[in-house]
């Protein structure tokens, strides 16, 4: 196991932008990972709202993608 803990689904690169920094990148193994995950996500999505109106489904699905843009905005600007 590496120390890091990521088991090699991670690289670690200095920052194009600034040498000083490390940017983790994902590896092929990562990226696998990464997709299993969205695919489990979008299948719960789906089981929980299986019920749903199309028309709900959509409008949720939607405001899911704005929330999750404005906490990753929010996070960027806490990072600088």
């Amino acid at each position: 196991m590496c120390p890091y803990g990521h088991d090699g689904r991670l690289l670690r690169e200095a920052s194009q932008q600034d040498g000083r920094r490390i940017v983790l990148r994902l590896t092929p193994a990562g990226e696998d990972l990464r997709a299993r995950f969205a695919a489990e996500q979008r299948q719960g999505f789906e089981h929980i709202t299986a019920d749903w109106p199309a028309e709900e489904r959509l409008r949720f699905a939607r405001l899911l993608v704005k929330y999750a843009e404005a906490a990753a905005a929010l996070r960027k600007r806490e990072q600088g």
